[in-house]
């Protein structure tokens, strides 16, 4: 074992099974296509290709000449009615150690940000709303889904707003606040609701400037790009910081 990086064994022996699984079933398979006098060479990369399509993102999917069940039916198709089920077997093994590699990657990540969230979340009192949203965002931060992450930081603070900053509130604080036509209420956003908010006590300037930087990551993330460019430990701690204070008045 590595003792110099502890923290990497968990995710290294991860990857070190994939490789041996996908080594044992290359060795399987190529004996199989020799048996039937197939090129090995060629059908292992075509088939290769079909897993990673699989395992491709939808963007991916949507934008490629042919999906992966289309590729797949064509190759069997081409070969010997004898090789039709050790093909779809190959394709789904290929496609399971792809997703082996994927979650090695997950494993790192989880890995090298474990430590951050246990030190965040030891700042902050213990508090029933933040617990249920560190559970939740947690997953998202440890394995790498960045965008999701944010997105729910975005959601948590959204939820909280229209929980502790009623409609009323926000008509209070809204000169216009007239009826729209059909005698439907006037709806407020999240914007709208932080600024009510200020106004009426319920959350301090500084930490609404955080609801709204976070509001804006949110949006960015869902809207404009699906990337992620703030720092998420960060934007995790100030949503906590956010959560309780609204909570608490």
């Amino acid at each position: 074992m590595d003792e110099a990086n502890p923290s990497l064994l968990l995710s290294q022996a991860l990857e070190n099974t994939v490789d041996n699984h996908r080594s044992d079933w290359d060795t399987f398979f190529h004996e199989r296509w020799d048996e039937l006098g197939l090129n090995s060479n060629e059908l292992s990369m075509r088939i290769r290709a079909v897993a990673e399509g699989y395992i491709g993102d939808v963007s991916e999917l949507k934008t490629a000449k042919a999906f992966p069940l289309e590729d797949s039916a064509k190759l069997q198709n081409e070969l010997p009615e004898a090789a039709h089920e050790s093909v779809v077997i190959a394709e789904m093994q290929q496609a399971y150690c792809l997703l082996g590699d994927e979650l090695a990657g997950m494993m790192a990540t989880a890995e090298k940000r474990l430590l951050e969230l246990l030190i965040l979340a030891r700042k902050f009192p213990r508090h029933v709303a933040t617990a249920r949203f560190l559970k939740r965002v947690a997953r998202c931060f440890l394995f790498g889904f960045d965008v999701e992450c944010i997105v729910m930081c975005r959601a948590a603070i959204d939820r909280t707003l229209q929980e502790r900053v009623s409609d009323l509130d926000c008509q209070r604080m809204d000169r216009d606040a007239r009826q729209q036509a059909g005698g439907r209420p006037k709806r407020y956003g999240m914007k709208a609701r932080i600024n009510a908010g200020i106004k009426v006590g319920k959350i301090s300037p500084d930490v609404a400037e955080k609801a709204i930087a976070i509001s804006k990551a949110g949006d960015d993330a869902v809207h404009n790009w699906p990337e992620c460019h703030v720092n998420l430990i960060g934007a995790i701690g100030d949503t906590i910081e956010i959560l309780v204070e609204l909570g608490e008045k």
